[in-house]
């Protein structure tokens, strides 16, 4: 099976939206010849032509018109998968920090601390 990068297929649905690498450039704030380029190389893996260019622009061949369903699939499942990824990044990031008084903490915080971390597993718990 051959390997391509998300990257590529983020431009070939761009141009296979927009109808040129120009106006796909634009939409991914992208150089014209990055979006070319990308084209280039995913055409390359797969081994097949995705577009016929002419000077009106970029249409999809029928190998393109087959792939695009699947490459729109492909961009909700990494839009999706970035979104999961930074919610568990957001997840992991959560620190309490709590200043009180001696008393307050070894007559209320301390004892609590034992249901609060079983409660919230995602929180870390430290004392010092």
């Amino acid at each position: 099976m051959r390997t391509f990068d998300w990257d590529d297929v983020r431009c070939f649905l761009e141009v296979a939206e927009q109808g040129s690498t120009l106006k796909a450039a634009r939409a991914l704030k992208l150089h014209q010849t990055t979006v070319a380029r990308r084209l280039d190389s995913l055409e390359q893996a797969l081994g097949i032509g995705l577009f016929e260019r002419s000077a009106a622009g970029y249409t999809l061949s029928p190998a393109g018109v087959d792939l695009l369903p699947l490459a729109k699939e492909f961009g909700t499942a990494a839009a999706a998968f970035a979104h999961r990824a930074e919610l568990n990044r957001r997840r992991q990031m959560q620190i309490v920090r709590i200043t009180t008084s001696d008393v307050l903490a070894s007559l209320i915080i301390t004892p609590a601390l034992p249901s609060f971390a079983a409660a919230h597993s995602q929180i870390q718990v430290h004392s010092h």
